[in-house]
């Protein structure tokens, strides 16, 4: 009896000791939409998905080579929209964060330079309205979402 009762009591320390081993990382979103617009960070070529980045197509911010094909998005002010990834059931989104960045290398750092929406907390994936510094036309951008959820996990 005595044992039993002092493994809980260990097992609970240990649990208060580190409460970050409760959370693990959450899935990053994915099905990334822009203007409900799937795969607008896809290049094709003649019609067909090509395995090329964007900034390949546009190395200066001409206009593209005539084989090449991407998505234009013409609204200075997009919508975003994610799944939310989990392997828990009954998973909701409670809070994201939505970065906007002018280049990739920007956005691997975590610097938004066009937007920043820092930590939102709503339950919304589905046009989430972009509400940065204008955007400029005919330039590429990049974006990414953080999640939280219900389970205090983050992506």
């Amino acid at each position: 009896m005595r044992h039993s009762r002092l493994s809980r009591l260990l097992i609970l320390a240990l649990a208060l000791a580190a409460p970050s081993a409760l959370h693990a990382a959450a899935p990053a979103p994915d099905r990334l939409t822009t203007e409900l617009l799937e795969h607008t960070d896809c290049v094709w070529k003649d019609g067909l998905r090509a395995d090329i980045p964007l900034q390949k197509v546009f190395p200066a911010r001409d206009v593209a080579p005539k084989h090449f094909q991407t998505v234009e998005i013409r609204n200075a002010t997009p919508a975003f929209g994610w799944n939310v990834n989990s392997a828990k059931p009954a998973t909701l989104q409670t809070a994201c964060q939505i970065l906007v960045a002018s280049s990739a290398e920007l956005l691997a750092q975590n610097k938004g330079d066009l937007w920043d929406s820092g930590k939102l907390r709503t339950d919304n994936s589905v046009s989430v309205p972009f509400t940065g510094k204008p955007l400029p036309a005919a330039t590429t951008c990049f974006w990414k979402v953080k999640t939280w959820d219900n389970h205090g996990d983050e992506s």
